[in-house]
């Protein structure tokens, strides 16, 4: 929920606005191509670690804001290999 939630608090609207299963399970989303909306690599990652379709490879609350205390440190976000895939299916 909270990887929906950032998502649409980034881009005015929810990542799986078709509400299909199938796009959930699959994490079948986008992100917009709006030159307005410039987000950041790194944080277009912690919203895919936070979409991730299973939810034991998502972090937990505690992770999540251990990753937002050290956001500006770190170089860029650990994906699990889903959101590798995620990642890699966006990019083309």
């Amino acid at each position: 929920m909270l990887g929906c939630v950032a998502y649409t608090l980034c881009f005015a609207q929810h990542p799986f606005m078709e509400c299909s299963k199938l796009a959930i399970c699959s994490a079948a989303y986008h992100f917009p191509q709006n030159p307005a909306t410039q987000i950041s690599e790194k944080l277009k990652d912690l919203i895919r670690l936070m979409l991730v379709p299973d939810p034991e490879q998502r972090p937990n609350i505690a992770k999540v804001l251990s990753i937002l205390d050290n956001y500006y440190s770190l170089p860029s976000i650990n994906l699990p290999e889903a959101a590798q895939q995620v990642k890699s299916k966006q990019e083309h």
